[in-house]
């Protein structure tokens, strides 16, 4: 377990100083699946008790590959009792180098915990919820991008500008799923070629191709996603109205997360 990793149990997790716990190493296919990261506010046993609640939920996520999970009512009873499931922990202050000032005590500093859990517990959790493991290997996700807002229309490619924290952001979903995405240089234009959707996505590097439009709408007050993706043998369909960016990412990626694992479709 890396330095800092703390153990946590239902008893002492008041306590000021937790055991160190050495949590056994996984295979390669799950090393960083059990696992989750999320943003509390301070260290104090009521942040940190929500955070494990929040870990709980994003963990099972990302090892089932179904964000329908949440959704069950079964789950909402988990997780009450999150940090049962917790291995270890460990914080990272996300304004480390920034001192400290009258409005800001070290109580309230948002901070990162890491929180670790156990193979088996989690995929006993996951079998009580009719859900199984997604263990093979993730598939890269090759993203086709197209945005539109105001007469104005781009596609999102590699090292642009303009489309730079929506590139952000779509890393940020697939890392929460343990996916990784790639995006177009811009010597593609939108249209999938000749050899079809698997031979673009093998030239960008990946496994699969993503299909997005984005378009900006005021009447839906947010963005409408529209997702096709076409894993070979056939195209998957979903969208979203009203919506921020980065939930449209969540979305793209939750949604070719459910279809790749077997969980079903999106919607």
């Amino acid at each position: 377990m890396p330095a800092g990793i703390k153990a946590a149990s239902v008893s002492g997790l008041a306590a000021a100083a937790v055991a160190v716990l050495a949590l056994p190493a996984q295979g390669d296919a799950t090393s960083n699946l059990y696992q989750a990261v999320v943003v509390v506010t301070g260290q104090g046993e009521a942040n940190r008790l929500a955070g494990f609640r929040e870990c709980l939920g994003k963990m099972l996520i990302r090892v089932c590959g179904n964000p329908t999970i949440i959704a069950d009512r079964r789950f909402a009873q988990l997780r009450q009792d999150g940090a049962r499931y917790v291995a270890g922990f460990s914080y990272r202050d996300r304004l480390s180098g920034v001192p400290m000032h009258d409005e800001q005590g070290s109580h309230d500093r948002p901070h990162a915990p890491t929180c670790l859990y156990r193979a088996g517990t989690v995929d006993a959790v996951l079998a009580r919820l009719g859900r199984k493991p997604w263990l093979a290997a993730r598939p890269r996700l090759a993203v086709l991008l197209s945005v539109e807002r105001g007469g104005k229309r781009f596609m999102v490619i590699q090292g642009d500008a303009q489309s730079e924290l929506m590139r952000q952001s779509f890393d940020a979903a697939a890392d929460a799923m343990a996916m990784a995405v790639r995006f177009p240089p811009d010597d593609v234009d939108g249209s999938v070629p000749a050899g079809g959707a698997t031979a673009l996505a093998r030239r960008l590097g990946a496994d699969a191709l993503l299909s997005g439009q984005l378009t900006w709408s005021d009447s839906a007050r947010g963005w409408i996603a529209d997702w096709r993706l076409d894993p070979g043998g056939g195209e998957h369909h979903w969208s979203v109205r009203g919506v921020s960016f980065d939930e449209a990412f969540r979305q793209a990626v939750g949604g070719s997360a459910r279809i790749l694992s077997g969980n079903g479709e999106p919607g």
